[in-house]
């Protein structure tokens, strides 16, 4: 990834062809890779010692494997297809990962729930995939800006891409799958929060000529902004550590849904991957805070000095 940012950096995209798909990595996608390997590298680190012994770390490791290749591919297409191509893989991933744990019923509804969001989005981007096809056959997306969009079926196309969007994200009216998945262990948990709920903005941004429309920003607005404040009021008064922080990853995207919306989309770049990496950390720490709680709650509490009397 550094060497394919030395050759963005200089106005050099590197573009390779796989079995009819075409993958290029810009200063975009190149800015965009250094958040999905430095995340995936690091919790998948963590889980060789908090996975040790779990019948289940082979799953963990092929589904993240399968996960980081996807979101790579999605971050990397050139083309409208293969974006939701990646974006399709990512999504059977995640549900993968939060089905480790399948024997609880907890999992079970976690993984019920982020499927049926997830399916939604996944139909509403397929749709909008195939009229835009239909519409000016295949889209390179490195030439989207200077491809003139015009016709009633751009507004159509546009709403499918942010309803596409705010599911991924977890945005009104598809807030409930998020925290229905505090079940999987903390690694999923990490690969979740720190990566799969970016996707949302990474479309809108990838895909930002073709949402540009009064329509489609007004929809991003108001979805992004009632989910920013509906996260942050329930993340206060959240007494578990991971409920809370599933409502903070709730609120922070609906930030950065906002913002694609008011069409700030620098902006929007680097907040998505700022959260990404610090949301990894807190949730990779929460064991050893709750923990460290604990301890500290098992002490006992320290005796009065007494004065001496002479």
């Amino acid at each position: 990834t550094f060497a394919l940012m030395v050759e963005a950096g200089r106005d050099q995209a590197v573009s390779a062809s796989v079995g009819g798909l075409v993958f290029t990595a810009d200063r975009l996608a190149t800015f965009l890779l250094l958040l999905v390997f430095g995340v995936s590298t690091v919790v998948q680190a963590f889980a060789v010692r908090y996975l040790a012994g779990d019948p289940r770390a082979a799953w963990f490791t092929a589904g993240a494997s399968l996960l980081t290749t996807g979101s790579a591919g999605l971050v990397t297409a050139a083309t409208m297809v293969g974006l939701a191509a990646g974006w399709t893989v990512t999504g059977a991933a995640l549900c993968l990962l939060l089905g480790m744990y399948w024997h609880l019923p907890a999992a079970r509804d976690g993984v019920r729930r982020t499927a049926t969001a997830f399916v939604v989005g996944d139909l509403a981007l397929w749709a909008a995939v195939a009229m835009a096809t239909a519409t000016w056959g295949s889209i390179d997306l490195r030439t989207l800006d200077d491809k003139p969009l015009d016709g009633a079926v751009v507004p159509v196309i546009a709403c499918l891409v942010v309803v596409a969007a705010l599911s991924r994200s977890a945005q009104f009216p598809f807030p409930r799958w998020l925290p229905a998945t505090l079940a999987a262990p903390t690694p999923v948990s990490a690969l979740l929060h720190a990566g799969v709920v970016n996707a949302g903005g990474i479309l809108l941004i990838r895909l930002a000529p073709m949402v540009s429309g009064d329509l489609a920003r007004g929809l991003t607005i108001l979805a992004g902004a009632a989910t920013m404040i509906y996260g942050a009021v329930i993340m206060l008064v959240k007494p578990d550590i991971k409920g809370a922080l599933a409502h903070s990853t709730m609120a922070q995207m609906g930030f950065m849904i906002l913002t694609c919306g008011l069409g700030l989309w620098a902006a929007a770049v680097f907040h998505l991957v700022a959260h990404g990496f610090y949301k990894a950390t807190l949730f990779l720490s929460s064991g050893s805070a709750i923990a460290q709680q604990r301890r500290a709650a098992s002490r006992p509490p320290a005796q009065p000095m007494t004065r001496l009397r002479l």
